[in-house]
């Protein structure tokens, strides 16, 4: 199930209440920036940090239902984190 096929009542109650837990984890873990893992998280994590000075980016959603969409996404990924200033390590 994905989030557009739950009730828009349904939707709003289960936000609310997932907001709430993220502010909680960013507060307790104070994190130099945050991602979301597709456009849809992106929202969300924009939403529950409000006006915080925390940089908000995202990174590709991996798609089960598309292999041919994961091809690159490590690099994809990389770049990403690197666009937005992260130190990405390499091994």
């Amino acid at each position: 199930m994905t989030p557009v096929d739950v009730s828009a009542h349904d939707r709003e109650r289960i936000e609310g209440v997932c907001d709430d837990a993220l502010r909680a984890v960013l507060a307790a873990v104070a994190p130099s920036h945050v991602f979301g893992v597709g456009v849809y998280a992106e929202r969300c994590v924009l939403r529950a940090v409000g006006d915080s000075t925390v940089p908000v980016g995202r990174i590709l959603h991996p798609s089960p239902a598309s292999p041919a969409a994961n091809r690159g996404w490590e690099s994809a990924v990389e770049a990403a984190l690197r666009a937005s200033g992260v130190v990405v390590p390499t091994c």
